[in-house]
């Protein structure tokens, strides 16, 4: 296995003879292992779905951390060989200083995503969180004003509100059965950090789209292609687990009170259609535990099939979910033949004036 310096020297040689490229993937595999294993090491195969949510994140922060350094390199002037060393070199030191923070933030917002997890299964015995005190020795007075809230588990501030939502932190909470201490410096939010808001036991993320590689970029065409390639290949053994363990001919039926028609039967291809139809790795991560989330979905009306389309399905039933903390739609197909709503697909948006309210 080559060390980094020889494969930041490759990336070098590589740029300075003509990479076509926008993303050199050693630069990509190394940011990407790296930023992984921070996260590996914070859960060790506590809550798996939370912790795959945050690797694909940090995997896709690390293909724009490579397409950033990518670009720079090739910027740079090649006309003297030893001036085009030196500028590359001191580009990839920088990056590399910037890994190191970012590293130490995946480290510290996956604990705060694994403890607030563990605070939630908890909640019954030990109902609310304390923040504590840093151990910084110059502390930012806007974490000191809340030092020694306690705010139910379920309190809205903890949404916006946690340690590690700015760089270099070294705030800590804990769950605690105290009662309720809410001062009015509570009322206002602290600003995260660009890049790090929200809470990543919600969001499924490390790093959101404010952070300047995501922003800058603007969801570049070039960096979404290379990502989605990492995705497939992420997903390609854990969906075929997926689809092997539901039965070929009967699929897998789920009987629920919030289902319009009583029950749900997910077959192999329903993991296909929605794989097929939404690209977001967070709906595919969604598919890891499909028959666990259904309980959550909110029906919200139906409407008829066209006709000529989808033969053995009659209506159409839509259901409200959120994922990744963000609001989605489940499309199920009332199937004749099994006489049961089956998924079809899960959508981002809907046309809320094409569907009828109650039931057919």
């Amino acid at each position: 296995m080559a060390s980094k310096s020889e494969v930041f020297n490759t990336i070098i040689q590589d740029t300075f003879t003509g990479f076509e490229g926008e993303i050199h993937p050693a630069a990509f595999e190394l940011y990407k292992n790296n930023f992984q294993k921070a996260v590996t090491t914070v859960f060790a195969g506590k809550y798996p779905e939370l912790e795959n949510h945050l690797k694909l994140n940090v995997s896709k922060f690390a293909a724009y951390k490579a397409f950033h350094l990518t670009k720079q390199l090739k910027s740079i002037d090649k006309s003297d060989k030893e001036a085009f060393r030196t500028k590359a070199a001191k580009s990839i030191k920088q990056h590399n200083y910037w890994a190191k923070v970012e590293e130490n933030a995946i480290i510290g917002r996956a604990r705060t995503a694994r403890q607030f997890t563990k605070f939630k299964e908890d909640k019954d015995v030990l109902p609310n969180i304390k923040w504590l005190r840093t151990r910084a020795k110059a502390p930012r007075d806007i974490h000191l004003a809340i030092v020694g809230t306690i705010l139910p588990v379920d309190d809205p501030f903890w949404n916006s509100n946690q340690p590690k939502n700015l760089w270099n932190c070294a705030c800590d909470w804990v769950s605690t059965d105290e009662p309720v201490n809410r001062p009015t410096s509570v009322d206002t939010s602290i600003k995260a950090a660009k890049g790090l808001e929200g809470n990543p036991a919600e969001t499924g993320e490390v790093f959101t789209k404010e952070h300047p590689y995501f922003a800058k970029a603007k969801d570049n065409k070039a960096v979404e292609k290379f990502f989605k390639k990492e995705v497939n290949e992420f997903f390609k053994p854990l969906l075929k687990e997926i689809r092997e363990s539901i039965d070929q001919f009967k699929g897998e039926t789920i009987n629920s009170k919030n289902i319009a028609t009583g029950k749900v039967t997910i077959l192999r291809k329903s993991i296909n259609e929605i794989d097929y139809h939404n690209l977001d790795y967070k709906v595919k991560l969604y598919l890891m535990n499909f028959k666990d989330k259904i309980k959550d979905w909110k029906y919200i009306g139906y409407s008829k099939v066209q006709e000529g389309k989808h033969k053995e399905a009659t209506f159409f039933y839509y259901y409200e979910t959120y994922i990744g903390g963000v609001k989605r739609f489940v499309n199920c197909e009332f199937h004749t033949n099994m006489k049961s709503e089956v998924p079809y697909t899960i959508m981002d948006k809907i046309d809320l004036n094409k569907i009828k309210e109650g039931k057919p």
